[in-house]
C-alpha cells in the first residue's frame, strides 16, 4: 500500500510540477524531512492531518517552477506558512516559534540561499530574465 500511495503522489506532483518523476525520487531519499523545521512528515492521504504531509516546496518566489535545485520537500505547516521570501519569512511568528531560521534549515535550502546570494545585482538581473 505505502509503495502505490508514493508512486501515485510522485505521479500526481510530476505532472503537477513538470519535473521528473526520476527528479522528484531523487529529492524524496535526500529530504526524509521537512527541510525548515525537521520533523517526519506523511504521504497526503485522507484521515492524516496536512501539516504533516509531505509537499513540494518551490524555493524560487516566482516561476520557473521545474529546476530540481530549487525544489525540496517539507511540511503541509511550513508550506502553507512561507508565502513570502526567506528574508522576510524568517522574521515571522512561525519562524521564530519553530526555531526557523538560515542557520537552522536543511543543506538544500542553504545551497539555494547561496546560490542566489552569491549573484550580483547585474547577473541576479540577468538570470531573473532569463529564469521568470
Amino acid at each position: 500500500m505505502k509503495n502505490f500511495l508514493k508512486e501515485n503522489w510522485l505521479t500526481r506532483m510530476s505532472k503537477k510540477c513538470g519535473i521528473s518523476k526520476k527528479d522528484l525520487k531523487k529529492i524524496m531519499k535526500r529530504d526524509k524531512l521537512c527541510v525548515y523545521c525537521h520533523k517526519k512528515m506523511i504521504l497526503p492521504r485522507k484521515g492524516t492531518k496536512q501539516r504533516n504531509w509531505m509537499t513540494i516546496e518551490h524555493l524560487n518566489d516566482k516561476k520557473p517552477w521545474n529546476i530540481p535545485w530549487a525544489i525540496a520537500l517539507c511540511c503541509g505547516s511550513c508550506n502553507s506558512s512561507r508565502r513570502m521570501s526567506f528574508k522576510k519569512w524568517f522574521k515571522t511568528y512561525y519562524c521564530i516559534k519553530s526555531n526557523i531560521n538560515a542557520k537552522t534549515v536543511a543543506a538544500p535550502v542553504k545551497a539555494y540561499m547561496r546560490k542566489i546570494a552569491r549573484m550580483n545585482p547585474k547577473e541576479r538581473a540577468k538570470y531573473v530574465l532569463k529564469n521568470y
